[in-house]
């Protein structure tokens, strides 16, 4: 995610996005579908918040 949206500033754009979601125990962050586990603390994937 980071070298897309580095990618996008120095073109001059905003980054597009899919769902982000993010795991409210770790701070994991996927772009698209949740995990159905944390792969970093093993939240379930009912957890994680989505932006």
């Amino acid at each position: 995610m980071y070298r897309k949206a580095k990618e996008a500033v120095v073109k001059g754009q905003d980054m597009e996005l899919d769902a982000v979601f993010i795991c409210p125990v770790c701070g994991y962050t996927v772009e698209g579908d949740a995990p159905e586990f944390c792969p970093i603390c093993g939240a379930k994937q009912a957890e994680f918040k989505k932006f």
